[in-house]
């Protein structure tokens, strides 16, 4: 009995040092995921201020504007999440 005793108590402080390293690497990655979130957003408010002060949508001689005139949805609807990114702060988990 006493050695089915110590068998389990080995194989729970196993499960519960994995445990503690799961939950280690998952504090750690969800810190990771939360830098890269806040980049990406600053990446993108950087990237639409940048296109809206240039003006290059606007113009008339751009060949990005002229190619956005046939341009489908999906794409206008990337455009716009993009644009409410930047003006909402981003997505929230």
């Amino acid at each position: 009995m006493n050695r089915i005793k110590e068998d389990l108590f080995s194989k729970v402080t196993k499960n519960e040092t994995m445990l503690a390293i799961m939950i280690t690497r998952l504090l750690r990655n969800k810190k990771m995921l939360k830098k890269v979130d806040a980049k990406a957003k600053r990446k993108t408010q950087c990237l639409l201020s940048s296109i809206k002060e240039s003006n290059v949508i606007e113009s008339p001689n751009c060949l990005a504007a002229n190619a956005l005139i046939g341009t489908s949805l999906a794409i206008w609807s990337s455009l716009a999440m993009l644009d409410d990114l930047s003006s909402v702060g981003g997505i929230s988990r």
